[in-house]
């Protein structure tokens, strides 16, 4: 999926800077626009209706005029492959809550649309080990809920994720819910972990501007993990996406690099999937159910994103916190973020026909109709000839040279066959009754089976002149008839 690199920054007379730093149309930028009088805490309280307006406003200060236009045409281009939006932020501008971005004309989030995924990109000089996504992945499911604290009930929600992954390429292992420093050293170190799920408590500092992970200690009390340890044990084992279950574990203070997902991604996680603010447990366990079963599905971690806020959005819609689906946030510097990809597939065996130069692997042809009368849809477009090379020509090479001759214009009556059904189907089938729709139907699958017929006994050295006055035999009559234009 390509990416929209876009720069959002505060200038020093409080306004707002976007830059297309690169994107599918080129760069554009910078432009400025008023300081969005927005806050996560009032979108996280926003009802329905107002987050669709709250975040069309704040798309036209990101996307203004021209940045706006090469988002459109940028997303244009990339068609149904998606596009990929990376927020470059500074501070001040990564307290705004981005995942609110409403796309008016599509009207669609762009965080909750899996063709418009949106990350947050954190730069800097940060090198990412090499990964190579194999046919399956080990996961490591943990929790704490030290006897200090509230119970995070880590058992039942690992277990109903590991449920999500059963079966799948993602294997999850022993399910730890009580998870101490010391365990989570020794699991890196004897199992080969590309994802790690942490299920519990972090605490925010906003004193000293620093997260963390709390554990727990030999006797179950609260045992907070430095930031700065877990990145370094981490990184030093593969891990390739940490999820972070965890109220405040992406907090961040008025530095760029402070907070616990960003310490992660600055130590050189590829990937950090955290929260911010406090998170309730329908709203955790409605997006890691999602999130999870994308994952198993093959879809990267930003298209797993916004599929799993589209479900977290259905289960807290009725909440108190109706944006809580805003909460999730993913920090992502890897290019495509997939955990694991399916084998090669061993390439199908085709039935062969051939003779002298000429080997025929393939002859196919499909004929699809759907719909109704009024709104149907033809398409008869998918014939599929497949030849190669094969051993030396038993033929003299003047009757090789004629054979040759005759399949290219086969081929050539083929391509007049396409033209006669892009006419059919430009056809308003509304002004056909169904006895002329199925006449002409019928008459294209007698035309099709001809020229496959002789394109067979081409290929195994039939009578030249049995082939040619085939050839020479007239099209089917009762095209004509349907009110098709067909070539002769």
């Amino acid at each position: 999926m390509q990416n929209f690199d876009l720069q959002l920054a505060k200038t020093a007379q409080g306004n707002l800077s976007a830059a297309v730093m690169a994107s599918p149309a080129g760069e554009a930028g910078p432009l400025e626009s008023e300081w969005p009088a927005l806050t996560a805490e009032q979108a996280l309280h926003a009802g329905a209706a107002e987050q669709a307006r709250l975040g069309a406003a704040l798309a036209a200060d990101a996307l203004p005029e021209t940045i706006g236009a090469l988002w459109r045409e940028s997303l244009g281009r990339a068609g149904g492959a998606g596009l990929r939006l990376r927020l470059h932020t500074d501070a001040a501008a990564a307290a705004l809550p981005w995942e609110l971005l409403y796309d008016r004309e599509r009207g669609a989030f762009f965080a909750r649309d899996p063709l418009t995924p949106l990350v947050r990109y954190l730069d800097g000089p940060i090198a990412l080990l090499p990964f190579a996504p194999g046919p399956n992945a080990e996961v490591l499911l943990a929790g704490a809920s030290p006897a200090d604290l509230p119970a995070t009930g880590a058992q039942v929600a690992l277990t109903a994720i590991a449920a999500c992954l059963a079966g799948s390429p993602l294997h999850s292992g022993a399910i730890q819910p009580h998870l101490s420093g010391h365990q989570l050293s020794e699991l890196l170190v004897t199992r080969r972990l590309v994802l790690l799920h942490f299920y519990g408590h972090a605490r925010w500092d906003s004193y000293s501007g620093e997260g963390a992970l709390v554990l727990e200690d030999a006797y179950g009390r609260s045992a907070p993990l430095p930031p700065a340890h877990l990145a370094a044990t981490l990184r030093s084992r593969g891990v390739q996406l940490a999820v972070l279950a965890a109220c405040d574990s992406a907090e961040t203070g008025d530095e760029r690099w402070r907070g616990l997902a960003q310490a992660l991604v600055q130590a050189g996680i590829p990937a950090v999937l955290a929260m911010r603010g406090l998170v309730t447990v329908e709203l955790a366990a409605a997006f890691a159910a999602a999130f999870y079963t994308a994952l198993a599905a093959g879809h990267s971690y930003d298209v797993a994103a916004n599929l799993a806020r589209n479900r977290a959005a259905l289960a807290v819609l009725a909440s108190p916190q109706p944006g809580g689906w805003l909460q999730p946030l993913l920090f992502m510097r890897a290019e495509e973020g997939r955990l694991w990809q399916a084998a090669p597939a061993a390439a199908a065996v085709q039935p062969h026909f051939g003779r002298g130069g000429l080997s025929i692997n393939t002859v196919n042809a499909g004929v699809f109709m759907s719909g109704d009368l009024t709104n149907s849809t033809i398409d008869l477009r998918g014939a599929q000839i497949g030849a190669q090379a094969a051993p030396p020509p038993a033929l003299p090479p003047s009757e090789v040279a004629q054979l040759q001759a005759q399949v290219t214009q086969l081929l050539a009556l083929q391509s007049e066959q396409r033209a006669v059904l892009d006419a059919l189907a430009r056809q308003q089938l509304s002004e056909l009754d169904l006895n002329t729709v199925l006449a002409g139907l019928q008459e294209l699958f007698v035309e099709v089976q001809r020229h496959n017929d002789l394109l067979l006994r081409a290929g195994e050295a039939v009578d030249l002149a049995q082939t040619q006055a085939a050839l020479d035999a007239p099209a089917a009559p009762g095209l004509a008839e349907s009110g098709v234009n067909v070539r002769q």
